[in-house]
């Protein structure tokens, strides 16, 4: 399909969806591979609505990263999930990190099954941040090899691969504006992923200490 035939894409909802790759590097358009796939004709019956957000000519690296996010949130959206919200606020959460430990010998088997789904809810929206994170890391590394492939002749065939990436970063104003956007999101998600862990543990020992306190109840 010709770049001129890709705005019929939106309209024609039988026809095979275009292959963008090309487009998504040099930044004339993209569209949402998770909702269509490429290798196969898209329906009508096969999604309630085709996104494809037109072409922008020369897009920054960062512009490109914030048309993958939009359509990652329409994907989310079109499946039935909420905007991605923090379910309490920041004292909220504080008070049960910071809870001390004659407060939770207090707590009866409801309070604290009600208080493991509340830090449930917290763990769910954190890793929906990480998630966010990771697609980044995915999208940037992907932009790093696809130059790498497009320069591959530059380079001795005994070039190691990170060899070839920090040589394209020394060079290309591009490169490097994708591997900060790298670099900023691997530190990002490796933080992300130790808080949940960290509150997804205290959800699972408040649920135990909960079942443990009505086990006692109902076996004096």
């Amino acid at each position: 399909m010709e770049e001129q035939n890709l705005g019929q894409f939106q309209a024609n909802r039988t026809c095979d969806p275009p292959n963008l790759d090309k487009y998504q590097h040099i930044g004339t358009g993209i569209y949402n591979p998770a909702l269509f796939p490429v290798g196969g004709p898209v329906k009508s019956t096969d999604i309630p609505e085709i996104t494809y957000i037109p072409p922008i000519i020369n897009q920054t690296a960062k512009e490109k990263m914030e048309l993958v996010e939009q359509a990652l949130d329409e994907y989310e959206k079109g499946i039935g999930l909420p905007s991605c919200q923090q379910p309490g606020s920041e004292d909220e959460l504080n008070g049960y990190l910071t809870m001390d430990r004659n407060t939770v010998e207090k707590l009866t088997p409801d309070a604290a099954g009600s208080l493991a789904f509340r830090l449930s809810q917290y763990c769910v929206y954190i890793r929906r941040l990480y998630n966010r994170e990771k697609s980044k890391i995915i999208w940037a590394n992907k932009q790093l090899s696809r130059m790498i492939a497009i320069h591959n002749n530059d380079y001795d065939k005994f070039t190691k691969h990170e060899v070839k990436i920090a040589l394209i970063i020394k060079d290309d104003s591009y490169a490097q504006s994708v591997n900060s956007i790298l670099v900023y999101a691997e530190q990002r998600a490796q933080r992300l992923e130790e808080i949940s862990s960290t509150i997804k543990d205290l959800a699972a020992t408040i649920k135990s200490i909960g079942y443990t306190k009505s086990q006692m109840i109902r076996n004096p």
